[in-house]
């Protein structure tokens, strides 16, 4: 599959002058749910949940109970389908129908962008460009664990060192990008210190999902995301720092699909069609792009219909 013109769609973007526009984050959730789609089989007293009515809740969240049960449920599957990690579905309580089924409650909460394996993120309203900037520097945070674990994983199964370089690099940039945003939000922009803790590394299989979903997609769009707002934002500094971050995403979405080519050549073709789904599945994640609150002008996010162009054009190249 080739490469989107990622790069020289940015630049093209900047010469001419992600966080969803929903709220601080999320990608596109799965848009045929059902009510159906929230209940399952069982009952919270066979799974050991007490009795019916809302036995799946108590102070400190659902139960155990409750949580087997929801991650059953074909609302769980869908999120799951959507792009989002176990860790960004949420469940919120269990009610016990008494006619052998579970209603469950479930939503997401989580950021776009490159995310590192096990990330999860915490719930970020937005209701002011301040909140959006805050949401946008924890994200990228986030992303300089999520480098640094990309580049021990490539490591681990030996890739190019070209490649592995360019993931430090990053690390990085992401570093820079936590906080210039940081300071976008009116914070005082502290380093980013945080050391990832260790965990084992990722399959092959592993890295090449995860990289197809968050690399080739996710920061794909993101970098386009980002050219636009600096084009459409107002204030010469506030530009500046947008672009420089939209160059840098750019090159990080080039390193994404190079990563790709070099896994094509490593695994099975079973593994490297699995890789392909995983990377049109993931077109399904990118932001919906509705027209949103007034701030979000504030933002570079207020004129949305070329964007959503871009979107669209990205996708068709993804999906083939």
């Amino acid at each position: 599959m080739r490469r989107p013109p990622i790069g020289s769609l940015v630049r093209g973007l900047l010469g001419a002058s992600v966080v969803t526009v929903g709220g601080c984050g999320c990608p596109q959730g799965p848009d045929d749910l059902t009510s159906a789609d929230h209940v399952v089989e069982g009952s919270l007293e066979g799974e050991g949940g007490g009795g019916g009515g809302d036995a799946g809740t108590g102070g400190s969240g659902p139960s155990e109970a409750c949580v087997s049960l929801c991650k059953r449920s074909a609302a769980w599957a869908k999120y799951r389908d959507a792009g989002f990690f176990d860790g960004e579905i949420v469940i919120g309580d269990c009610v016990d129908r008494g006619d052998g089924t579970v209603s469950c409650s479930i939503s997401a909460d989580c950021a776009a962008g490159r995310r590192a394996s096990g990330y999860t993120s915490l719930a970020t309203p937005c209701s002011t460009a301040r909140d959006y900037w805050r949401a946008m520097a924890d994200l990228e945070r986030a992303a300089v664990i999520a480098f640094e674990e990309l580049a021990a994983t490539l490591r681990h199964h030996q890739a190019p060192d070209a490649l592995v370089s360019r993931a430090l690099v990053a690390a990085e940039d992401e570093r820079r990008h936590a906080i210039a945003v940081e300071r976008l939000a009116g914070d005082e922009g502290t380093p980013v210190d945080e050391t990832p803790a260790r965990t084992p590394p990722l399959s092959l299989v592993e890295l090449a999902r995860l990289n197809a979903r968050e690399g080739c997609v996710l920061e794909a769009f993101g970098a386009i995301q980002v050219a636009w707002q600096a084009r459409h934002v107002a204030g010469g500094e506030l530009a500046e720092t947008l672009a420089q971050i939209a160059l840098d995403e750019a090159s990080h979405a080039e390193l994404a699909w190079d990563i790709d080519a070099w896994l094509a050549t490593v695994l099975s073709a079973e593994e490297r069609a699995a890789m392909d789904h995983e990377r049109r599945a993931a077109t399904s994640a990118l932001p919906a792009l509705e027209p949103g609150a007034p701030w979000l002008r504030e933002v570079g996010l207020g004129e949305l219909r070329g964007l959503r162009g871009l979107r669209d054009e990205l996708a068709g190249v993804v999906r083939g």
